[in-house]
C-alpha cells in the first residue's frame, strides 16, 4: 500500500483498547493528537487496511474509532454497556443541557447541583447501580461515573482543580442517544451502537 503510515500499529492498539478506544482531536495527550492527525491524513489507506482484518475505521465529528460485527454471544454484553452509557448521557444532559465536547466540569459542581435539584440527584443515585462497586454518598457516586467515562470520553484537564474536559468522542454517545430516541426500532443502528 502506498503511503502506509508507520504508526498504524499504534493506532490499532489504541482503537482496540477500551482506554481510550478513540482518537480525539481535543485530547490533552499530544501523542493522541498526533495519531489523530495520522488517521486524518491517511484515512482511506488505513480504512482499507483495517477492513481486511475485520475492523471498520469510523470517522466522527472530531474523533475516530473502530466498529465491527459481533457474535450473538457478545451482543447482550454490548447492549448492557450501551444502555449504561445512555443513562450517563441522559444524566449529563440533565446536569447541563449544553453539555457536549469541550465542556468542562468538576465532581464538586455535579454534587452541588444534585443537592439543589432532587430529580438530578435521583438520576445520579440511579447510576450507582451501573458502578462496579456501590457507593454511599453523592461525591463517591459522581466520582464513580467520572471513572466510567475517563480516558474514553473525558480527560482530567486541571489536576489541582480536578476539572475535567469532555472529549470529542462524547459526540459518539450523543449520536447514539439521539439515534435511539429517533429510530427506536431501526435494526441498522444496532451494529454501530455496539462499538462500546
Amino acid at each position: 500500500m502506498d503511503n502506509f503510515p508507520e504508526k498504524a500499529g499504534v493506532v490499532f492498539e489504541i482503537l482496540t483498547s477500551n482506554k481510550p478506544g478513540f482518537l480525539c482531536d481535543n485530547s490533552n495527550d499530544r501523542d493522541i493528537q498526533k495519531l489523530y492527525n495520522v488517521v486524518e491524513e491517511s484515512f482511506d489507506v488505513l480504512s482499507e487496511y483495517f477492513a481486511r482484518i475485520g475492523f471498520l475505521l469510523r470517522r466522527g465529528n472530531g474523533y475516530y474509532y473502530f466498529s465491527k460485527d459481533f457474535k450473538r454471544t457478545e451482543i447482550a454484553d454490548r447492549l448492557e454497556r450501551v444502555l449504561r452509557f445512555i443513562d450517563i448521557v441522559d444524566f449529563f444532559k440533565s446536569y447541563d443541557s449544553s453539555f457536549t465536547a469541550y465542556s468542562t466540569f468538576t465532581v464538586a459542581s455535579i454534587v452541588q447541583k444534585c443537592q439543589m435539584q432532587i430529580g438530578l440527584k435521583q438520576k445520579l443515585q440511579d447510576l450507582n447501580k451501573s458502578l462496579p462497586h456501590q457507593k454511599e454518598n453523592l461525591t463517591d457516586i459522581a466520582e464513580g461515573v467520572v471513572t466510567l467515562l475517563e480516558n474514553q470520553f473525558i480527560e482530567l484537564e486541571d489536576e489541582d482543580e480536578r476539572r475535567y474536559k469532555v472529549l470529542s468522542s462524547f459526540r459518539y454517545l450523543e449520536d447514539l442517544f439521539a439515534r435511539i430516541v429517533e429510530e427506536d426500532s431501526n435494526e441498522d443502528v444496532t451494529s454501530d451502537l455496539l462499538h462500546q
